[in-house]
């Protein structure tokens, strides 16, 4: 009340908790993967089927959820960004308005999608340059060059506008690097 003084006391009337009786689904897992889907499956703890399912994912370090409803596991989630990290919960709810906590979160990472369309260009001139600069995404690379991370992003060496991809190797060393995975329906063997 905005007032000094002594403050009037409080009071809490007819109060009432009730829990769930239904389990909380456990051994969350994903068993297939791919650039844009991710289908998961959990143990039903519970005596009977529960009613449905609420399927939560985020992509990591997201304070943003997307609830799914399914009857159903294992259940697939689709439409997700190809190589990202995300987390998954579940929840099982066995009466339309009594759901179990959510189990403990499962982290996954989707892939990269293929390569789709040949003939595939990169002039590297829109990734980041320098030795301690973040790769090229979807792309891998080995060497066995013990003072630097071979092969990198070069913004002096460039045939093109700004970059090219530099390799440095000695008679003992070697460095590598591997594109994304060709979709092979390009060119069926």
């Amino acid at each position: 009340d905005n007032g000094v003084g002594t403050q009037p006391p409080a009071a809490v009337d007819n109060i009432s908790i009730t829990g769930s009786n239904c389990a909380t689904p456990d051994s969350l897992t994903v068993i297939n993967l791919s650039s844009t889907e991710a289908t998961i499956t959990c143990h039903n703890t519970n005596t009977s089927d529960p009613d449905h399912y609420v399927v939560s994912y985020a992509q990591s370090g997201s304070s943003t959820w997307t609830d799914e409803n399914t009857t159903t596991m294992p259940y697939t989630i689709q439409g997700l960004t190809t190589n990202t990290n995300y987390v998954v919960k579940v929840s099982a709810f066995c009466s339309a308005n009594t759901g179990s906590v959510y189990g403990e979160e499962y982290a996954f990472h989707t892939p990269c999608a293929p390569i789709t369309t040949l003939p595939y260009t990169n002039n590297f001139d829109s990734d980041s340059a320098g030795v301690s600069a973040p790769f090229i995404s979807c792309w891998q690379r080995n060497s066995n060059y013990l003072t630097g991370n071979y092969p990198y992003v070069n913004s002096t060496y460039s045939s093109s506008s700004s970059h090219s991809l530099y390799f440095y190797n000695s008679g003992t060393t070697y460095s590598i690097a591997a594109l994304p995975q060709f979709d092979t329906t390009l060119y069926p063997i």
